[in-house]
């Protein structure tokens, strides 16, 4: 066995529910990995498709694939227990109707060992219904390694480290005290800043990794409902710990809260949605912290452009949001 084999055990866990036309591409991603020395685990939440049957014949035709059948409780408790069945030193989470790129994990394990960091980050590709790939935005060229307070004054910004808990490479120690919230929502929100908390090095990889399929009906693209006020919640608690317990980050994070607060506003103008009350509370918090929005270099011109507006002018704002959708959707 080669040297690269006898690297650390890496974990990749797969939560499944209803994604029979998407399983096969995602899995075929992890069994292709450059990186040999890996487990998967599919943990189909009780999906009531042809994924039960798919979940078994890759189990069945490669020993380190195996698969948990049980009954629905959401993607938190299905990336949940995968996690307490993980025997590997680090751990990475794939969506089922995403996939990887084949070096990925091999990528981010090099990553690791060169910063002796905890966690690596990759950037990722949007993939359209239509084919169209469009990477993640981001102005860093070349890998970058940041100490714990450093990652938290990024990794809410969309273009640098994401709060996404996908399309990083985790060691896994970092989530003994760390379980996914059952039952929410957006539950990255309210998990990712406590796992980088926990770390000492985080390195983000500009290279588009991971792949995120854009679709209809997937939590990160439903429709707004009561549960959508997970985010916002995320986005409170979020703000509060790291401001209090790192004050010298506070602008940073009032700056990239912006950001997610206009976010969820976006939610609620393309569902049409109307809560005055939220809408106003998420303006306020942004025109209250203009100044660290001009100061950070983490957001793009056209993001302070857009959250300048979003802060002074509402109507206006809303009028042009929804037009950019509107042409966004013809392209």
């Amino acid at each position: 066995m080669s040297e690269r084999e006898m690297g650390p055990l890496v974990s990749i866990v797969v939560p499944i529910f209803n994604v029979e036309p998407y399983l096969r591409d995602c899995v075929d991603s992890l069994i292709s990995q450059t990186y040999r020395n890996i487990e998967v685990i599919l943990v189909d939440d009780g999906s009531t498709d042809g994924c039960p049957t798919i979940c078994d014949e890759y189990a069945g035709a490669y020993r380190f694939v195996s698969v948990i059948h049980k009954l629905n409780g959401g993607l938190s408790d299905a990336r949940n227990c995968g996690l307490e069945k993980a025997r590997g030193e680090f751990i990475t989470f794939v969506d089922s109707d995403d996939w990887i790129a084949p070096g990925m994990i091999e990528r981010c394990l090099d990553l690791i060992q060169k910063f002796s960091a905890d966690v690596c980050g990759v950037s990722f590709m949007k993939a359209y219904p239509d084919g169209r790939l469009e990477q993640n935005e981001t102005a860093i060229r070349e890998p970058e390694c940041y100490e714990r307070v450093s990652a938290l004054s990024r990794y809410l910004f969309n273009s640098n480290l994401t709060v996404c808990v996908c399309g990083k490479l985790w060691r896994k120690r970092l989530w003994d005290e760390v379980r996914c919230p059952k039952g929410l929502l957006h539950e990255d929100q309210h998990t990712t800043y406590r796992l980088i908390d926990n770390a000492d090095y985080v390195v983000f990889d500009p290279e588009p990794l991971y792949y995120y399929r854009q679709r209809e009906g997937s939590i990160g693209h439903s429709s707004f409902s009561a549960r959508s006020y997970d985010l916002l919640d995320g986005i409170d608690v979020q703000y509060e710990y790291i401001s209090k317990k790192y004050p010298e980050i506070k602008g940073e994070i009032s700056a990239a809260c912006s950001f997610w607060y206009c976010v969820f506003t976006n939610m609620m103008l393309r569902a049409k949605y109307r809560d005055p009350i939220a809408q106003k509370r998420c303006q306020s918090f942004v025109r209250q912290h203009l100044n660290a929005i001009f100061q950070t270099p983490n957001l793009s011109n056209t993001r302070v452009a857009q959250l300048c507006l979003f802060a002074l002018n509402m109507r206006l704002y809303s009028k042009v949001y929804l037009l950019f959708i509107v042409r966004r959707g013809r392209r």
